[in-house]
């Protein structure tokens, strides 16, 4: 497994670089259907990625006796998230993109991950402030 042999958290870094890279790299300039279906495809598979691995970064940061409570709590935030982001997202696309033009949305939905990267980027750091993201 990737997480046993780089680490969990880089792991997650790295996932989460890719569904950013999926919406941002890929989605927003080639608007073309094959674009389209490479960003979800892309985006699919690390999204995916990303919820498997809170769960196992939380419990190498926690320990695994706390994880019943640490995932509640995660998946909580995750589910009132999920709901703001897609109300706001669905808000956007009807009133900046009338309905067709998904540009801001994909934005919105980037930078968002964007800023997660960065957070996990600097939060990586003040764990282990080693370069390497070998383990």
């Amino acid at each position: 497994m990737l997480a046993d042999r780089f680490g969990p958290i880089n792991v997650l870094i790295v996932w989460v670089f890719l569904a950013a890279f999926s919406q941002l790299g890929i989605w927003l300039p080639f608007a073309s259907v094959p674009a389209v279906i490479a960003s979800a495809a892309l985006f699919g598979v690390a999204g995916a990625s990303i919820v498997g691995m809170l769960l196992n970064a939380l419990s190498q940061l926690y320990g695994v006796s706390r994880i019943t409570y640490i995932s509640g709590i995660i998946y909580m935030i995750y589910s009132i998230s999920s709901l703001i982001i897609a109300q706001t997202t669905s808000l956007m696309l009807d009133t900046v993109g009338h309905g067709t033009d998904y540009t801001w949305p994909i934005v919105y939905t980037g930078l968002l991950l964007v800023v997660a990267f960065v957070i996990l980027v600097v939060f990586k750091f003040k764990i282990s402030p080693k370069l390497t993201f070998i383990v």
